[in-house]
């Protein structure tokens, strides 16, 4: 689990990036496994607005979206 507030590279529909970045506080969730402790904090954490989950099982993504707070976008990785 980790996060930042900062700057992240943009993206296109397509998922390339863009030279341009977006400011934004984010969140990574590096494993299915650590989403309770992952979305304890980004429930507490206001200021959260996209949250990553790295995974390769749209599955377990779709479980942990479903427990995330609705003021942010979420991505997998």
């Amino acid at each position: 689990m980790g996060g930042a507030f900062g700057r992240r590279p943009a993206s296109t529909a397509s998922g390339r990036r863009q030279g341009a970045t977006s400011t934004d506080a984010y969140a990574v969730c590096f494993g299915v496994d650590a989403s309770p402790h992952f979305l304890a904090a980004v429930g507490l954490a206001e200021s959260i607005r996209i949250e990553f989950v790295v995974t390769d099982d749209e599955g377990a993504f779709q479980m942990v979206c479903g427990d995330l707070p609705p003021r942010g976008e979420a991505a997998r990785l």
